[in-house]
């Protein structure tokens, strides 16, 4: 793979290289005492794998920012496919599949799903497939603003997806 790169990018390869192999001299890119962080105009960048990405062009997310988007991703998608009396689930669970892991979306889906244990619209197999799914709560920031019922169609459209 070949990448081009600026002498800006150059610069920060060095410096982020050095800094990642030798500890931190480069007292302005790194953050504290920790020489495996490196800090950018617009990234944090916290390994040599990160830095590589970061310099091909790939977006480099926290994990926070990651489940946030793919939030916004869902309820987007449940909207555009939904028109007031149909959804097409299956379209709108390849459209966010396109953008996202699977990984990622079942955590979504297993958090709103968990934290609403009271809401009836999700069905029985839905919350027994949230429950065994492993997920880490993040709190209502990352749970699903869409109706309960059309995040149960998306969620049975998703499991049948995984397969």
């Amino acid at each position: 793979m070949k990448i081009e790169i600026n002498a800006a990018q150059l610069d920060l390869i060095l410096a982020g290289l050095n800094s990642l192999s030798e500890g931190a001299e480069s007292e302005k890119r790194c953050c504290g005492n920790d020489p495996d962080i490196i800090e950018t105009d617009d990234a944090v960048i916290q390994s040599t794998e990160a830095l590589y990405k970061y310099l091909s062009g790939f977006s480099v997310q926290t994990r926070r920012e990651q489940a946030m988007a793919c939030r916004a991703a869902i309820d987007a998608a449940i909207n555009s496919h939904y028109d007031g009396l149909r959804m097409d689930a299956n379209a709108a669970v390849a459209e966010v599949l396109s953008q996202f892991n699977w990984h990622l979306v079942a955590r979504i889906l297993a958090d709103t799903i968990a934290a609403m244990p009271w809401d009836g619209r999700y069905s029985l197999t839905n919350r027994e497939w949230a429950e065994v799914i492993s997920f880490s709560p993040m709190g209502r920031e990352v749970t699903l603003h869409s109706d309960s019922g059309l995040v149960n169609m998306f969620t049975g459209a998703f499991r049948k997806n995984e397969n």
